[in-house]
């Protein structure tokens, strides 16, 4: 058998090879077109995920301030109860000093020669009245330990919140970083 006549390369191709190599230039277009819309994608995407990183951390700063001006009402309300501690210790030493003037009066009053009876009515009256003045230093005191108690109840849901915020942010930093890895 003879072979095929050989067509000369030079000057032209046949109309399959003109064929494959429009095939193959399409292909490559479109491989092109693919990639470039990909690229805007990730583009984009990458500037709505910086975006929310700038609210995340506007976000975390508000709560930065937020536990600066919760810490400091902490420190306000430790003062009032230092305050507190001071002003019923004052009590105590009044509570003794007016001990000291019942023990006082007390001498006295036998002295004047006036009936126990009388003597011991005015000594409870006076115990009734700093009864009640301390019954109500403590009351005081409680609502302020109850006060205090809240606000650590607060600031270690804050806590929490700020915790739940970060592992978040990590999560989409891993996210990111796994795209921006996987487009690389």
């Amino acid at each position: 058998m003879e072979p095929p006549p050989a067509t000369p390369y030079i000057g032209g191709m046949d109309d399959e090879t003109r064929a494959a190599f429009a095939r193959i230039d399409r292909w490559f277009e479109l491989s092109q077109e693919q990639f470039i819309s990909f690229r805007d994608e990730v583009r984009g995407g990458l500037g709505e995920l910086r975006g929310e990183v700038g609210e995340l951390r506007g976000a975390v700063d508000a709560l930065g301030s937020r536990m600066d001006r919760l810490e400091q009402r902490v420190d306000a309300l430790g003062s009032r109860m230092d305050r507190l501690e001071q002003r019923v210790d004052a009590l105590s030493g009044t509570v003794d000093a007016l001990g000291g003037r019942m023990d006082r009066l007390e001498l006295e009053m036998r002295e004047r020669f006036i009936s126990v009876d009388d003597q011991l009515r005015a000594a409870r009256a006076s115990d009734a009245l700093l009864l009640e003045r301390l019954a109500e230093v403590r009351d005081q005191s409680a609502r302020q330990g109850e006060r205090l108690d809240r606000v650590e109840t607060g600031i270690a849901d804050m806590n929490m919140r700020v915790d739940s915020l970060a592992d978040d942010m990590r999560q989409r930093f891993r996210l990111v970083n796994e795209r921006l890895g996987s487009a690389a």
